[in-house]
């Protein structure tokens, strides 16, 4: 789990409640503000890669890997605002409420109990801990929204553990892309945001997860 001095986590704060309820809102009314959003967050995204592609041994390779899952990831995404019915709340919006959940869980878990390692070579920050407060958060809230809307206990529990899995699944996202940022010994992708550095930096933890959820609407 990364560690912020004063300075560097306030601004990070701030920028977070400046660009969070903009992007939620965006999530949440979906259209063509929706789909301008995920276009430029898209080409953004895949230039941060090029921008890190360039510095490898393998540059089109590695490019290639980049591209191909950035792309995939977005149009899952997509297809997760154009297929997904929720009630209540459009599939995206949901979903982000839930990574952001899961990041939040993982950040204070991680840094309260602390602990062993998770993955010490790729994010020396990240513990055993962080990866159950990924889950735990994400659970508990979706389970208690769903009994607060008079959903039976079994399908809450349900619903609950799916989001739990998504949070798992965002740090895998969040690891695999740390992963490739040693690879060419980088610390962020870009500084796009202050105090959170590019957009990839931003949505690792959403990729995966959208990436496996691509296969799950185009071939389901």
């Amino acid at each position: 789990m990364a560690r912020f001095d004063g300075n560097s986590l306030k601004i990070r704060v701030l920028s977070a409640l400046l660009l969070a309820p903009a992007v939620l809102a965006v999530m949440y009314r979906g259209g063509w503000l929706f789909d301008a959003l995920l276009a430029i967050a898209g080409v953004l995204a895949l230039h941060e890669w090029y921008k890190m592609a360039v510095r490898s041994e393998k540059p089109i390779l590695f490019g290639g890997i980049g591209a191909v899952y950035i792309l995939f990831a977005f149009a899952g995404f997509y297809l997760l605002e154009r297929d997904v019915p929720v009630e209540g709340a459009p599939a995206p919006f949901v979903l982000t409420l839930v990574i952001w959940a899961s990041d939040i869980g993982a950040y204070f878990f991680g840094k309260t109990i602390g602990g062993p390692k998770l993955a010490p070579k790729i994010s020396p920050g990240k513990t055993w801990a962080g990866l159950s407060g990924a889950f735990v958060t994400p659970f508990l809230g979706l389970l208690i929204v769903h009994l607060l809307s008079g959903h039976m206990i079994g399908a809450a529990l349900v619903f609950g553990a799916v989001g739990g899995v998504v949070g798992m699944l965002g740090q895998a996202g969040d690891l695999m892309i740390s992963f490739f940022k040693r690879k060419v010994n980088v610390k962020d992708t870009g500084d796009l945001i202050p105090g959170h550095g590019g957009i990839l930096d931003r949505i690792d933890s959403f990729l995966l997860v959208s990436f496996l959820m691509f296969f799950v609407l185009a071939l389901g």
